[in-house]
């Protein structure tokens, strides 16, 4: 499997010189992701992934373009996560996500769009949309995650993102 390697062609090149075809490149990516608890990595993915050849190459082909919009959306949701994990609001990354994730075409599945929304509501203080979003989650931990959130922000007023998302 391909991957992000020091003093060769990277990821990105990979892609765009047929090296690797796309399914394999978002595979990467997607594994980068789900691996890296601390958020770490978001960064470098959305660096990747908004690279305006590997964009040409993933969203205007209809066979990659919803896993490119997804993949787009998980790493900019990660990094607004790390964002707020770090004590800042996240809100820019929260937005990306969502426009991320407004190119997908959901076919009446808006879950992840939910559970985005949930994330900002939660960031910009705002319980009583938070309660309303958190409630219509279907995903479990998504679910678990968007309730432990509105507790916190009943129980202090104020967010404290480690705090609530690590209930889940």
């Amino acid at each position: 499997m391909a991957e992000f390697q020091e003093g060769k062609l990277s990821l990105a090149e990979q892609l765009t010189s047929g090296m690797i075809d796309a399914r394999e490149f978002l595979s990467v990516v997607d594994a980068q992701e789900i691996s890296d608890p601390e958020r770490s990595l978001a960064s470098k993915n959305i660096e990747v992934l908004t690279n305006t050849k590997v964009k040409e190459v993933l969203a205007s082909n209809p066979e990659t373009a919803w896993d490119y919009w997804n993949s787009l959306s998980l790493a900019l949701f990660h990094e607004a996560q790390h964002q707020l994990q770090e004590g800042s609001s996240g809100k820019e990354m929260l937005a990306q996500a969502l426009e991320a994730a407004s190119n997908m075409d959901l076919d009446g599945d808006e879950d992840w769009v939910t559970y985005l929304k949930a994330t900002q509501a939660y960031a910009n203080g705002d319980l009583a949309l938070l309660e309303k979003l958190a409630g219509s989650i279907s995903n479990e931990r998504n679910a678990i995650v968007a309730n432990n959130l509105v507790d916190g922000l009943k129980t202090r007023g104020s967010s404290d993102y480690i705090q609530d998302y690590n209930k889940a």
